[in-house]
């Protein structure tokens, strides 16, 4: 199976998050956090890693992230309802 490759601009913390990624294989990640940097470091990504990469910049914390296969497969981060209960989210790629 081909993976589709993008060119995407990485912080520095993303591109060390990418090589965890990568050295896990298969297993989780904790307590990932999002770090105002400037992207200024081309890499050549998965799209699932992309959009992985995209929702940590908006979710800003990711509680757990489960890697299958090197890809990020489920993130889970802690949020709020419309009427202020804490609940776990989780987002598939």
């Amino acid at each position: 199976m081909s993976l589709c490759m993008v060119t995407f601009f990485a912080t520095e913390n993303e591109v060390s998050l990418i090589e965890d990624i990568e050295e896990v294989g298969y297993g989780e990640l904790y307590n990932l956090d999002h770090t105002s940097q400037p992207a200024t470091q081309q890499v050549e990504i998965t799209y699932k890693t992309q959009t992985f990469l995209k929702a940590l910049r908006i979710i800003q914390q990711v509680s757990k992230l489960i890697v299958h296969d090197s890809e990020p497969a489920l993130l889970e981060y802690r949020a709020r309802t419309e009427h202020g209960r804490r609940c776990l989210k989780k987002m598939k790629f």
